[in-house]
């Protein structure tokens, strides 16, 4: 059985999908957990943010991209590439 997720905790994950917003989606067991700004085939260390109370939903929040997908590229505005 694994343990259960916790706030703060960092995770090793692969980016399997996009979500309806555009967050990479990673599978944790039964819950699935949306990452902004990674895209499918990266692996990235993240931290869970949040997690949903009613769905078997997690938040999470890029701490370092291990595996860059080869699609990824250079946003052309500086606006677009603010991680806060």
């Amino acid at each position: 059985m694994t343990q259960p997720l916790r706030v703060g905790q960092e995770l090793e994950v692969e980016i399997t999908g996009l979500a309806l917003h555009g967050e990479g989606v990673a599978a944790l067991g039964e819950r699935e957990l949306l990452v902004p700004g990674l895209f499918p085939g990266e692996r990235a260390r993240v931290r869970i943010e949040a997690l949903a109370r009613r769905r078997p939903l997690a938040h999470g929040r890029l701490r370092t991209l291990l595996e860059p997908s080869p699609d990824r590229r250079e946003p052309p505005c500086m606006r677009n590439n603010r991680r806060d």
